[in-house]
């Protein structure tokens, strides 16, 4: 790990969620090590072995994911949305057009709130499969 990725990772294991997420914004990975963890083999076992997308989700689901995600590329979500569509779960699909991981985070927080609120007040859901 580059020393830049020592440092942030440092002061994340004493900082809190909302600090620790604008020092991460709009990083990528090779800022901070000196080889990508996700290209690994090791890694990508892992992340193999935790794959989404298998089973429906029994409750309904909001689903969203931004364009310059380079920890979770765009790409995974967009299966993800479809693995569960077509095992007929409930979902609703937002694209973040601006942003990456951490800001993806912060710029739909409202837009999670309010979805949370609809579904504790009875609302119906907007599925987009």
């Amino acid at each position: 790990m580059f020393v830049a990725g020592k440092v942030l990772v440092g002061g994340m294991k004493e900082g809190c969620v909302a600090i620790d997420a604008i020092a991460g914004s709009f990083k990528r990975i090779s800022d901070l090590t000196t080889r990508d963890p996700l290209a690994q083999p090791d890694w990508q076992a892992r992340l193999n072995q935790s794959r989404l997308g298998r089973t429906a989700p029994a409750a309904p689901v909001y689903q969203y994911h931004a364009l310059g995600d380079e920890l979770i590329p765009y790409a995974v979500g967009r299966r993800l949305r479809s693995d569960w569509c077509a095992r007929d779960a409930n979902v609703e699909f937002d694209t973040i057009w601006v942003g990456e991981h951490v800001s993806g985070v912060i710029t739909q927080s409202l837009a999670v709130g309010n979805w949370l609120a609809d579904r504790f007040a009875g609302r119906s859901t907007h599925a987009n499969c």
